[in-house]
């Protein structure tokens, strides 16, 4: 997990975001048929110097109606 949080880290300063000044926007999440047990993803949406961003994490897992997620998280 802890690789895949460097190589986005990076891959955010190529396109311009300045981690260190992010502001964010909000959550948003996709679709699952049942809240006790399913696969979802989750976007977070931010903003760096006036341009929008967003990460996608993929596969949260949900357990009991509790979020879990994993390593596999990138730039949308």
């Amino acid at each position: 997990m802890k690789e895949s949080y460097a190589k986005l880290e990076g891959e955010g300063k190529e396109k311009g975001i300045d981690w260190s000044s992010v502001k964010y926007i909000g959550t948003e999440t996709s679709e699952t048929t049942d809240a006790n047990f399913g696969k979802a993803s989750i976007t977070i949406v931010f903003i760096s110097n006036g341009k929008a961003y967003r990460i996608v994490l993929d596969n949260a897992l949900i357990i009991n109606g509790q979020w879990r997620v994993g390593q596999q998280v990138r730039l949308g």
